[in-house]
């Protein structure tokens, strides 16, 4: 999209057409499909800044194009499965997600800010460096600033040092922000734009199949302590395979209670006949679904009605933190009965849903005699 808008913003405005095309594509694919329609605004309100500033006889009538590609790159975001509840989504989150009471806060480790501890302050150093420079190269470009460019990449900074799950996009948004505003910087220095230019577009990618040939050969995530599987899919060490291995066994239909973080594997193992309490999505069912999913964790009677209200009679609980005590408390009831189980984790069925030959067949008679780590 920076291509294209460049391009346009140097005379070629017929490439509009295909940044709208763009736009819809992000609008079906990434909720934060707002920031390609604010940097195409910040294109259109800086080509209008720049004719009122600089104009010599102010043709607005060259605005036009710009003006008609805003309008559509806003309202072209209708054009998704989810229509007005689509759209108006991303600003829902927006204020969920940066007010410091929510659950989303609270919880979801993504949402903090930068500065909650001092690992995800590291994390974000290379950020923090690179949104200060980027911001410069826009306010100190010379004789023609870009004014509102310059405020999209301050709110795309501020974004992300509220919340670490930011950082990304801010950063890629960023840094082609400064990438756009080097060739005037170079072009008043040695007068080399073309081939430094050619350089860095030839070094990107190198790097870029470098990385790629180390993700499928070598164990590159040792940064965080785990050793991701070379290669492509699963890695099935920190996901409940086994779980997943016996729910197939006997052929389970319906739905599941789980702990978040598995819900997408659990999704992808077995739908469209499991259909999960929660996956790692929580953000899309908003501050309430949240809510609901801390108050089935927390009660064995209301985890045993939402069972009973969606047909979920299997549950596959997790011994990691904080779901430990979950997993205790369901050793205990009665209602609930444990079939399968290693030191991740393990499946209870719950009683007189139908499943009774599997429990009687696989029923861990002493599960306490376990050694959980």
């Amino acid at each position: 999209m920076f291509f294209l808008l460049e391009r346009a913003r140097a005379g070629r405005l017929t490439l509009l057409v295909p940044v709208i095309l763009v736009q819809l594509l992000f609008a079906n694919s990434e909720g934060l499909w707002p920031i390609g329609v604010g940097l195409t605004w910040s294109y259109g309100l800086d080509a209008a800044f720049a004719e009122w500033r600089y104009g010599q006889r102010a043709e607005w009538r060259r605005l036009a194009p710009w003006a008609a590609a805003m309008a559509a790159v806003a309202l072209v975001n209708l054009l998704q499965p989810y229509g007005w509840r689509g759209f108006t989504f991303p600003f829902v989150l927006l204020t969920e997600v940066l007010h410091p009471g929510t659950a989303h806060k609270n919880v979801i480790g993504e949402f903090a800010p930068v500065h909650a501890n001092s690992s995800l302050l590291r994390m974000a150093l290379p950020f923090l460096i690179l949104a200060p420079v980027a911001l410069a190269s826009v306010f100190f470009r010379g004789k023609q600033p870009r004014p509102f460019l310059a405020l999209l990449g301050l709110l795309l900074a501020g974004l992300g040092v509220s919340a670490v799950r930011n950082i990304g996009v801010g950063g890629v948004v960023l840094g082609g922000i400064l990438m756009v505003q080097l060739p005037g910087w170079w072009a008043r220095g040695a007068g080399r734009i073309e081939r430094w230019t050619r350089a860095a577009g030839l070094a990107a990618v190198a790097l870029a199949a470098v990385f790629s040939l180390l993700a499928l050969t070598a164990p590159t995530r040792w940064w965080d302590s785990t050793y991701r599987k070379p290669g492509l899919g699963v890695y099935e060490k920190d996901f409940p395979a086994a779980s997943v291995g016996l729910l197939k066994e006997i052929g389970y239909r319906g739905g599941i209670i789980n702990p978040e973080w598995m819900g997408g594997y659990l999704i992808w193992s077995g739908w469209p006949e499991w259909k999960v309490l929660a996956d790692s999505r929580m953000e899309v069912g908003g501050e309430q679904a949240i809510l609901y999913c801390f108050k089935v964790y927390n009660s064995m009677d209301a985890m045993t009605a939402v069972a009973v209200t969606f047909d979920a009679n299997a549950a596959v609980m997790s011994l990691r933190p904080p779901y430990t005590e979950v997993f205790r408390q369901m050793l205990s009831d009665r209602r609930w009965v444990l079939v399968q189980v290693d030191r991740g984790g393990g499946v209870f069925l719950r009683r007189d849903s139908g499943w009774d030959r599997e429990i009687e067949r696989l029923e861990i008679k002493d599960p306490l005699g376990y050694e959980f780590e």
